[in-house]
């Protein structure tokens, strides 16, 4: 390899970790200012703050019931179409 080359190589080498530095570097900057920036934004008036709580009690007496039926009943198992089972290589 002649110098010209090797002097060519370092010089793409070091340019190319510059690159990747200063990419990493503004990716940082940038997801610090959007944290910064987003973590205090929205804060829900007294009206929607009742709201939410309201329907939060809804919700998760919903989701119980949906739970007390699964855990009662399961799910119902179906036959795979075409026989089909995971190890014969279809689904992968």
């Amino acid at each position: 390899m002649s110098k010209k080359n090797t002097a060519a190589t370092i010089a793409t080498i070091i340019v190319a970790v510059l690159a990747i530095a200063t990419t990493l570097f503004l990716l940082y900057q940038t997801s610090q200012q959007q944290i910064q920036e987003n973590q205090y934004n929205y804060v829900p008036s007294d009206e929607v703050n009742e709201e939410m709580n309201m329907n939060a009690v809804t919700l998760i007496k919903n989701n119980c019931e949906v739970f007390r039926i699964y855990l009662q009943y399961g799910l119902p198992h179906q036959a795979e179409p075409y026989n089909n089972v995971p190890e014969d290589g279809y689904y992968t």
